[in-house]
């Protein structure tokens, strides 16, 4: 895709749908035809309010049960933003007794939100499970522990040992949190991660999946069980406290979630491109000025 003409190597825009015109316009149609239907009594600009006063409305509690099922979870919560979402959910759950181990290389809204939690903060070198070991067995095994990972890490593009990390939490007693930012929506049936293609998502006591970046859209969801959802809704403060996403904004995301799914083409095209560089990287030639 591209940039006011130019090629877009800088943006989230993964799979191009930002800027794809098909479906804004089916975007604009859903919500044409859904505000016909509104009563003069119905806002259709805006949520009015948090969804704990006046904001939370049907078609938002649709959108999630409808992501529950897509990323194969029981439950799904919408936040705002993939940063407000990972704030909410590490801040509300490390509690000041408990230990988050997190992974070197997590980024600023995860860093944030252990900066905002009571639990005491161990940092592993990056992907490195000897490391995050060491670390466990500095503490008693009843400790309530957290390790927060990537599945796909932004600034390499490297992978999290998802497949040891879940052998490891059954042997020292920690629940995982995987942060599914750059591989919702590329990885897995229907683009619904990387945990779900590897069959590890009943293994996985929260992932996040975020809008911004290959649906092309914004905000983000928390994915887990029916507790978790119930929990974040009384204890996450960006929650709490955020406005709700307008009608157009969950109504643009539950069509956007319908292309997604279907958007093979899409998904084979971005893979073709990402095995095209890597087999430029090991080149030869990669970096000469004279072929470059």
């Amino acid at each position: 895709t591209t940039i006011d003409g130019l090629i877009d190597f800088c943006s989230n825009d993964y799979l191009g749908l930002a800027k794809n015109k098909t479906l804004a316009d089916e975007i604009s149609a859903v919500i044409a035809i859904w505000q016909g239907q509104q009563g003069d009594n119905i806002p259709v600009n805006g949520s009015t309010g948090s969804r704990l006063i006046s904001g939370n409305h049907a078609y938002t509690e649709e959108f999630e049960q409808q992501c529950a099922t897509l990323h194969q979870a029981e439950a799904a919560l919408l936040f705002s933003s993939g940063f407000e979402a990972n704030l909410g959910l590490i801040s509300a759950l490390a509690q000041k007794e408990h230990v988050i181990f997190c992974d070197k290389l997590l980024h600023a809204s995860l860093i944030d939100g252990l900066r905002l939690s009571a639990a005491e903060r161990r940092i592993f070198k990056h992907n490195d499970l000897s490391d995050l070991v060491h670390l466990m067995e500095q503490y008693p095994s009843e400790t309530i522990k957290w390790v927060v990972v990537e599945s796909i890490y932004s600034m390499d593009g490297d992978i999290a040992p998802l497949k040891e990390l879940v052998i490891l939490k059954e042997k020292y007693n920690f629940e995982l949190i995987v942060d599914e930012a750059h591989a919702g929506g590329i990885y897995g049936p229907k683009g619904a991660g990387l945990c779900v293609e590897m069959g590890l998502q009943d293994s996985i006591f929260a992932r996040v999946i975020t809008f911004g970046k290959a649906w092309g859209n914004a905000g983000a969801i928390v994915l887990g069980s029916e507790t978790l959802r119930s929990y974040l809704i009384n204890f996450a403060r960006p929650f709490i406290y955020s406005t709700a996403p307008a009608p157009a904004h969950v109504l643009g995301l539950q069509r956007t979630l319908s292309y997604v799914s279907e958007a093979v083409e899409e998904r084979q095209r971005l893979n073709n491109r990402i095995q095209y560089f890597k087999s430029l990287q090991t080149s030869p030639a990669w970096g000469d000025s004279k072929t470059a």
